[in-house]
């Protein structure tokens, strides 16, 4: 039996939204929700930011408060959540110091709503900075994904930070093949027990619409160094054991037996034999929110309970987009923003379901970008005035950036619309198929001074009269049914009302109406939207005479929301939508009130990451294309990151006219189904519709000895490329961390010990761009106080004399200072070296 728990109709004070004033029953796909008979999750608005004593007033009437860690209030301006005994709302609502009661509901679960990054320009940025070859790749900026579950465990979220590594050609074919040759971990230029190798293809699905079923992509059979994985199985046991019920902790690498990426400097496709393999180390999670924890990178992030696929898959795919992979423009698969800093609120424990907390908490890490990837269209009045709406306009004042994603509603046939006359009523019909116990219908109207009422009608013509005041007769059609009426501070009138099954069976099959009555002496335009909480955007329940116009979802009707709309970016799908056009599901504008539409389009299917659970496999780094528009929604989120990284004094806003600005438009286009048109980051940030075009140059690398008073080798290397602006980067140890900045001039200089074993990594960048780059090993000469015998042209230059500095390096040396090389591991072979390596880059 559902209970009814009535509060007084006239509740004094606050606007209180009826749904607090019943207990209502949970949809189906929602389950068993641990709702408690006693307290409400409410969201407040306050008339303003509530003072010390204000918040001690209403705890004293039976709010609690949410609260940071270290106790300070939660909210996100005159918005917070408080937990309130049912029989107190009424004592709260009559307080001055309350403008509204909310519910605070979980977000129904819905379904999700390398080449797309190249369409949208966040490509170009990586090469491409403020400063001529400085890569905007998102560092220094944090971004919160609101969304459910994350697989912390795939090796996309990891940094390649724990270290390089040279291999061993084990077979000594010359070639990289990670089935026969090692890793040396040791440096001992043998292999040692641990350093063997294990690799597996990561592949990729997508639907194709033209044989209509899932395909598998990459997986070939053959070693790709941009796309498969590498792991050490440490126990040798045939599997990748990782996470915490495999004996491993928060220090380990990945997590687990570690991955290790290709280096391929020179970008030639390959793994050649002086460049390394880079271990995967730190988290690029910084924290995850969910059952009412913090699991926290460097303190407890492995623990993270990443158990169910469904709900991990989602935000996986989102994270993937936003910063995964490793290595941009050497690795296959890689985010948009990949060393921007990743935060994800999950909205998957009922602990965690109010979105102002998910804000505050987002501010609390020190969140720039917010991605609210949820899209509620029921319950809302869609005018921009919810409570969770003004939050993100008042984090938006603050500078933060709101993208939200659309929605998926358009195809749905979830949205009718239409005019009732004056003195009249219109009829809209709906076909309930078989098995659906569950129906909310949300009527709105602009015009809350005419009191509209309603008639529903079941297929056998049975009728019960829509009066806004509560549960409706419990003898009709064999269904309960429940309705109520709330107008918005912005003037939308909204009749909503529930019908269900109490047994678990279906809703009266066949057609349903919808009557809606109207007594005032002017037409009145209506708009009717559904949910029925087992189709999800998928079509289930529907108008006979759907509308997709308006089915712009909440939170893209924010006043500050970025809204987006998607378009196909790499495959075509079922509908014949092709790449580069509007998908037919993508939500369409404007918002009901009309002030505010779309702002802009984005790919809404890239190879995203997806959790391993399920799978059948231990390994993961598997990959799938994330479709709708919350696959569209990270694009326009890490550009925005990017864009920060830039100009960090934009604000949400700023960011989004720029978006709007730079966008692709198009003859044909109309701005409530793509905004201002297709995302284009490049243009954001840098002004210009001409995006760079790096063309692949060759490398010459010199390597000079000279010796020194002290004894020890001054080593100088000279790069030498057909470029106009040469910049050039160096590693010097060649342990994955740059020992310089990007600068001008192309030569690098540094001290080692006669005899020593060398190692050198570096990149070359032409106006911005990076074009080129190389890696060198060998052994710095035994002796550098004598010239060196070198028939061959083998060798560097030795100084003649001992303590004999030319000017480049004397000059270097006073400019920038020569660096101690720590030590290498020792080599893994002897030899000389080369005068002209050539090494081959492209972009």
């Amino acid at each position: 039996m559902i209970t009814l728990l009535l509060l007084s109709p006239a509740l004094a004070g606050a606007d209180v939204d009826p749904r607090l004033r019943v207990e209502l029953p949970a949809p189906p796909t929602l389950g068993a929700l641990p709702r408690s008979s006693t307290t409400l999750s409410v969201t407040l608005q306050a008339t303003e930011e509530l003072s010390p004593a204000d918040v001690a007033r209403l705890e004293a009437l039976g709010a609690s408060f949410h609260r940071r860690a270290d106790s300070q209030v939660r909210h996100v301006g005159p918005h917070y959540t408080v937990d309130v005994p049912r029989d107190r709302i009424a004592q709260l609502a009559a307080d001055p110091a309350i403008r509204r009661l909310e519910p605070t509901l979980p977000p129904p679960p819905m379904p999700p709503t390398a080449v797309t990054g190249e369409d949208v320009g966040a490509q170009a940025l990586w090469n491409r900075g403020p400063t001529a070859a400085s890569r905007l790749d998102g560092t220094g900026v944090t971004i919160l994904d609101i969304d459910v579950g994350v697989d912390v465990f795939h090796p996309a979220f990891f940094h390649a930070d724990a270290g390089a590594y040279p291999w061993l050609d084990v077979d000594g074919d010359g070639w990289f093949d990670p089935d026969e040759d090692a890793v040396d971990l040791d440096g001992d230029g043998e292999v040692s027990a641990g350093e063997d190798l294990t690799w597996f293809d990561s592949w990729a699905y997508y639907f194709d619409a033209d044989r209509w079923e899932y395909v598998y992509d990459f997986n070939d059979g053959d070693y790709d160094v941009d796309l498969d994985w590498i792991y050490l199985d440490q126990d040798d046991d045939g599997e990748r054991d990782y996470g915490p019920w495999a004996g491993f902790d928060e220090g380990d690498p990945s997590y687990g037996d570690p991955f290790l990426v290709p280096d391929d400097a020179n970008h030639n496709g390959l793994l050649d034999q002086d460049e390394r393999l880079l271990m995967l180390g730190t988290s690029k999670i910084a924290r995850v929110r969910e059952g009412g924890r913090d699991y926290v990178r460097g303190e407890d992030l492995i623990e993270y309970p990443t158990t169910d696929f469904d709900s991990a898959s989602h935000g996986t795919g989102v994270a993937g987009i936003l910063g995964g992979g490793q290595n941009p423009g050497r690795r296959h698969l890689v985010g948009l923003a990949p060393e921007a800093e990743l935060v994800v609120w999950s909205y998957a424990d009922t602990n965690d379901e109010s979105m102002v907390d998910a804000m505050d908490w987002g501010l609390e890490q020190g969140a720039r970008v917010f991605l609210h990837e949820w899209a509620p269209w029921i319950g809302y009045h869609m005018d921009g005035s919810s409570s969770h709406e003004q939050a993100m306009d008042e984090a938006a004042a603050d500078g933060v950036v709101q993208a939200s994603p659309a929605g998926n509603l358009a195809d749905a046939d979830k949205r009718t619309a239409g005019t009732v006359p004056a003195g009249g009523t219109e009829s809209f019909g709906l076909y309930v198929p078989a098995h659906y116990p569950y129906l909310v219908l949300d009527l709105k109207w602009l015009d809350p001074d005419v009191d509209l009422t309603a008639t529903l009608v079941d297929p056998d013509g049975q009728r019960v009269e829509v009066d806004w005041g509560g549960y409706l007769d419990e003898d009709w059609s064999g269904v309960r049914a429940w309705a109520d009426r709330w107008d918005s501070s912005r003037g939308t009138a909204l009749g909503e009302t529930m019908i269900w099954q109490e047994s678990g069976q279906g809703l009266p099959v066949g057609a349903w109406k919808l009557e809606v009555h109207n007594e005032a002496n002017h037409a009145v335009d209506v708009v009717i939207l559904l949910a029925d909480y087992l189709s999800g955007w998928g079509q289930g329940i529907s108008f006979d005479e759907p509308d997709p116009s308006g089915t712009l979802c909440a939170n893209a009707t924010a006043d500050s929301a970025i809204a987006v709309a998607a378009y196909a970016g790499r495959h075509a799908d079922w509908d014949g939508v092709q790449p580069g056009e509007l998908r037919t599901w993508s939500s369409r504008g404007p918002r009901i009130d009309g002030e505010r539409d779309l702002d802009v389009a984005a790919p809404d299917d890239p190879f995203a990451p997806v959790p391993a659970i399920d799978w059948g496999t231990s390994a993961e780094g598997y990959y799938g294309a994330f479709g709708g528009t919350s696959g569209a929604g990270p694009h326009v989120a890490a550009v925005a990151a990017l864009m920060l990284q830039a100009s960090p004094d934009l604000d949400g806003l700023d960011v989004r006219e720029r978006l709007r600005e730079a966008a692709d438009w198009e003859a044909g286009m109309g701005t409530s189904d793509w905004g201002a048109g297709r995302l284009d980051g490049y243009e954001a940030v840098t002004h210009s519709e001409d995006r760079p075009d790096p063309q692949t140059v060759s490398v010459e690398l010199q390597l000079d000895f000279h010796s020194l008073p002290t004894g020890e080798c001054a080593v100088g290397a000279h790069l030498s490329a057909e470029v106009d602006e040469p910049w050039a980067r160096f590693d010097y140890d060649y342990d994955g961390v740059w020992d310089t900045p990007w600068r001008s001039g192309q030569v690098g200089a540094w001290l080692a010990e006669p005899g020593e074993a060398l190692a050198l990594r570096f990149d070359v960048a032409d106006g911005g761009n990076l074009v080129g780059g190389g890696a060198w090993s060998g052994t710095a000469p035994d002796d550098c106080q004598l010239p060196l015998h070198d028939p061959g042209g083998r060798f560097g230059v030795c100084a003649a004399t001992p303590g004999t500095s030319p000017a480049w390096l004397t000059g270097l040396a006073l400019l920038a200072g020569l660096r101690r090389r720590r030590p290498p591991p020792p080599p893994r072979r002897r030899g000389w070296p080369s005068r002209s390596s050539r090494l081959v880059g492209r972009s």
